[in-house]
């Protein structure tokens, strides 16, 4: 009986990128490689639902004036991945 190799490819990951971090009013998400059709959700530090966002294209701004200063995290979801990033809004 010979072992079967077991054929493992890696996770894709997105490229994520959140500007300006601290932010203050806005925040503007960058999802380079992310489906365009992939889900924004922001939370608060204790993992409350906030807001969540589907995305049309390539850049989402999220509205933060309604927030208090603190640690938020944004985790987001397309077809194959899930990836999340921490940011602080700064009034």
């Amino acid at each position: 009986m010979s072992p079967k190799a077991a054929i493992l490819r890696p996770l894709p990951v997105l490229e994520i990128t959140l500007s300006p971090n601290p932010a203050r009013d806005f925040v503007k998400v960058n999802l380079n490689s992310a489906r365009k059709d992939a889900a924004v959700t922001l939370f608060d530090i204790t993992g409350k639902k906030l807001q969540l966002i589907k995305a049309e294209g390539r850049d989402v701004l999220i509205d933060l004036r309604g927030l208090e200063s603190g640690i938020y995290f944004l985790q987001i979801l397309d077809d194959e991945t899930l990836h999340s990033k921490k940011f602080i809004v700064q009034h």
